[in-house]
């Protein structure tokens, strides 16, 4: 199936996909800029994607998946995820995600803050006890493996950033299909969707025609305004 990464439901692409996942925070970045600016302390990630949502009773024709930061302080749980029901939303997915945060003083202290994939999972978990389906954005075999390990068995694979240069974006690829040939041969047998970033270009064809989905940058909106929202 074909899925579209938007920021606007509004989007005119919309009508067209099979499955939205549907990320208000990404508005008005580029594809390069998006990969972990939802966990930047500028706005609140959760509370925009509320405000995109349809009323209660006004949910879309189509499937849509909401773009959590399941490691918000302040939004989060069981709670949230009825409401998201309650606005007609399908399932959830951890974009941004720390799997995308490499190792590093950074990823130190997202995990002293207990910010760490561990509660990820959990918090997909949960998401799946409330009704919800749950899919885990992963960046390589381990972390699909203990995904999957923790009952997941959706997976967004998540390419990487591509560099620009062309060796390098192809040899980055190649470790993305060995992942996704690994990760199929699971005898859990997960459903692999690729997020085709548009930063790849045609190279990653070939790692696409592999997956079970695929979803497609289509963030074409301006930015949201995040000051009237709770920042974190």
């Amino acid at each position: 199936m074909r899925g579209i990464l938007v920021a606007d439901l509004a989007c005119p692409l919309v009508p067209a996909a099979d499955i939205i996942l549907l990320a208000p925070y990404l508005a008005g970045l580029s594809a390069d800029a998006a990969d972990v600016v939802g966990m930047m302390p500028i706005g609140s990630a959760n509370e925009a994607l509320l405000a995109a949502l349809p009323p209660p009773g006004g949910a879309s024709s189509r499937t849509v998946i909401a773009a959590l930061f399941l490691c918000d302080p302040f939004l989060r749980g069981r709670r949230l995820f009825e409401r998201l029901r309650g606005r007609g939303v399908s399932g959830i997915v951890n974009w941004p995600t720390i799997n995308l945060i490499p190792p590093g003083v950074y990823r130190q202290a997202l995990d002293t803050a207990g910010l760490d994939p561990g509660a990820e999972l959990t918090a997909l978990g949960e998401a799946r006890e409330a009704g919800l389906e749950a899919m885990a954005t992963v960046a390589t075999y381990d972390q699909a493996a203990r995904a999957v390990e923790a009952g997941i068995t959706a997976l967004l694979l998540h390419p990487g950033t591509p560099t620009g240069e062309s060796g390098l974006d192809q040899r980055l690829l190649e470790g993305v299909i060995a992942s996704m040939v690994r990760i199929k041969a699971m005898p859990q047998r997960p459903r692999v969707a690729l997020y085709r970033h548009p930063g790849f270009g045609g190279l990653i064809a070939p790692a696409a025609e592999l997956a079970d989905d695929v979803f497609d940058w289509a963030v074409t909106q301006r930015p949201v305004q995040l000051d009237s929202v709770q920042t974190v």
